[in-house]
């Protein structure tokens, strides 16, 4: 399957993500819709089945990391503020994500979307000089996060290696 296939389902998640926002940028609803993650899974599934792009083992052991790491975050998160800090429709996102990245892509994805958010809080932080208070949404970061690493992701890898190494 080519990159740019995926990459268009991940883009129409983030498209469906962002129609949640008002013009003033006011959360209408704080969800992830299931039938839009469904949809995504399936799509998946048929793209798997008629031309595999990856192992059947890795695509749901991805699955599995990247639904667990967002998971582990949230139960994390939920612990340490003592209220809901991640959705499960983020969640949910990371692990249909992680069916087509793998378990290895998908953790530096979620690591990407995370860059992004935290970027983008900090500059919103210095534009209007005040702290955000309250509920953040990190699905339109996590499917950008998704969507940097197909196009880039080999190229994030290679820069990160040449740092460390």
């Amino acid at each position: 399957i080519p990159e740019q296939v995926i990459a268009g389902e991940a883009f129409s998640v983030l498209a469906q993500i962002k129609t949640t926002f008002r013009s003033n940028q006011k959360l209408k609803t704080r969800l992830i819709y299931n039938s839009v993650l469904v949809s995504l899974l399936f799509f998946a599934i048929i793209a798997q089945t008629v031309s595999p792009f990856t192992q059947w083992q890795i695509a749901l052991l991805g699955m599995l990391t990247g639904g667990g790491a967002m998971l582990l975050v949230s139960l994390l998160g939920k612990a340490l503020f003592k209220k809901e800090s991640l959705g499960m429709g983020d969640v949910k996102l990371a692990a249909v994500a992680g069916f087509f990245l793998g378990w290895q892509n998908i953790l530096i994805a979620i690591y990407t979307g995370f860059v992004f958010a935290l970027i983008t809080m900090m500059m919103i932080n210095v534009v209007k000089r005040t702290r955000i208070v309250g509920y953040i949404p990190l699905g339109p970061f996590l499917a950008l996060g998704i969507i940097t690493f197909i196009f880039w992701g080999k190229d994030i890898i290679q820069i990160y290696l040449s740092l460390v190494v």
